[in-house]
């Protein structure tokens, strides 16, 4: 488990291998569309300027920390009803064209799925200055674009789970979906994970 403040992301691994072809997604929306739309190739382009990054961002606290392991499956299973989550963006020659979304073949959920725990005596104020920090920095451009964490040590045995969304995936409502689905303690009758929805 990491020890540190400043949320950092996994060390970069060895490419995993080709995941299996996963069964048909009944979440119509989330991975549909090969093609990006203007509006998201406006956003994933644009941040390569630090200034108009704008992540989506959503901070949970939970009354104390899912089991690790329950936590892994609920993403596993995020995963597969949400095709767009394993997808990565993939620019045309000379960005002459279109980006599009194509299935990352060396896809990790260990990349994009990570925990780590506050300093003693640390709180909301230190959690919100890291979170400030991760929300700075760039995505990954060869994976797909989406970072969640867990952060444990939380006053009062309490818990942060931290989820960081390229605004050229989901808008605001998408990621709401994301985060009623994402952790343990979510709802076992949560609504399903439905559609991508973006501006257009």
């Amino acid at each position: 488990m990491r020890t540190t403040i400043d949320v950092p992301r996994p060390r970069a691994a060895a490419p995993a291998p080709a995941q299996p072809a996963a069964a048909a997604s009944t979440d119509p929306g989330w991975g549909e569309a090969a093609e990006m739309s203007a509006f998201e190739t406006v956003m994933w382009r644009a941040e390569s300027d630090r200034s108009l990054r704008s992540p989506l961002l959503a901070v949970e606290e939970l009354d104390r920390a899912p089991d690790w392991q329950r936590l892994l499956g609920r993403h596993e299973l995020l995963v597969q009803r949400a095709p767009r989550l394993r997808q990565r963006v993939v620019e045309a020659p000379l960005d002459l064209g279109t980006p599009r979304w194509s299935p990352d073949p060396s896809f990790d959920l260990g990349s994009h799925l990570w925990r780590t725990r506050l300093p003693a005596g640390a709180g909301w104020t230190e959690l919100l200055r890291a979170v400030a920090g991760m929300a700075a920095t760039a995505f990954d451009r060869s994976r797909s674009p989406w970072e969640a964490v867990l952060v444990e040590g939380l006053p009062d045995g309490h818990a942060a789970y931290v989820l960081k969304i390229h605004h050229c995936m989901s808008d605001g409502l998408g990621a709401a979906q994301l985060l009623e689905n994402s952790t343990p303690t979510a709802r076992t009758s949560a609504s399903p994970v439905r559609r991508c929805p973006t501006a257009s």
